[in-house]
């Protein structure tokens, strides 16, 4: 039982320094016919792997049939791992499988202090 508990409070106390987190802006293109609505899209795009929040910041343009939008996403990678290549390799793949919505501009990204 000791070594059960001292494996959850090394769980728990885990150290976080070998993780860096980073904010990105994205203009992102809404098909209002194709997509799901907002509230949906925000939740297939945090399904995106080590994504941890997506906002909704404004609404650059909108029509009848499409809206342009800022996003502002924030996800975590091991310190090793370069951001570029996770955009480049699983962040743009995962938003372009969602229907009805595709990327326009990568704004640019920064490693966040917390």
């Amino acid at each position: 039982m000791k070594k059960v508990f001292e494996n959850w409070k090394n769980f728990i106390t885990e150290d976080s320094r070998d993780q860096v987190q980073y904010i990105s802006m994205f203009n992102l293109r809404r098909a209002k016919e194709t997509a799901p609505n907002l509230t949906e899209i925000l939740r297939w795009i945090r399904a995106v792997p080590n994504v941890t929040q997506v906002d909704h910041v404004s609404t650059i343009t909108e029509s009848d049939v499409m809206e342009i939008g800022e996003y502002r996403l924030k996800f975590v990678l091991k310190e090793a791992d370069d951001p570029r290549t996770y955009i480049d390799r699983v962040l743009r793949p995962g938003i372009n499988k969602i229907e009805g919505l595709s990327i326009i501009r990568l704004q640019g990204y920064e490693e966040e202090v917390i």
